[in-house]
């Protein structure tokens, strides 16, 4: 009798979920360890989310998840209301993978950023470059004048 291969599914966390504490509580779900979504950047649209750029790069944390911890992100990332899934290759150590990334929609940008001081606590805790964020929220800033000026 044979048995069933599941094939694995990945998570790459950009933001808040970058800290273990708030994934790992879930049965299934495994730190793989830090990587790299090439071909896209980080953005503040009043939350953080990622767009594609080239020759751009945003750290992540990898987590191998389960359906369960599927749903769970679903309901945490307010999918589909206000994010979406997206599928993206991720440079790690030991190669490149697919995972499942969370973008924000387009015309959510502009809700309030939240969570910005754990956010940072999260980049510190994995030696993660400042630059990213403050790059991010530089242009984010740039952003919301622009869409102040248009009205």
């Amino acid at each position: 009798m044979k048995t069933k291969e599941t094939k694995k599914m990945y998570y790459a966390a950009y933001g808040l979920l970058m800290n273990k504490n708030y994934i790992l509580n879930d049965a299934g779900t495994k730190y793989v360890g830090k990587g790299e979504i090439v071909g896209h950047k980080l953005v503040a649209r009043g939350h953080l989310t990622v767009i594609p750029q080239a020759r751009k790069k945003v750290p992540v944390i990898l987590y191998e998840i389960s359906e369960r911890t599927l749903k769970r992100l679903d309901e945490f990332e307010c999918y589909p209301w206000l994010y979406i899934r997206d599928t993206v290759s991720v440079k790690t150590e030991q190669g490149t993978v697919k995972a499942l990334v969370y973008k924000m929609k387009s015309e959510r940008y502009g809700k309030g950023l939240q969570n910005l001081n754990e956010i940072v606590v999260e980049y510190c805790n994995h030696d993660f470059d400042l630059k990213y964020l403050t790059d991010a929220l530089t242009e984010g800033v740039q952003w919301a004048a622009e869409q102040f000026n248009k009205m």
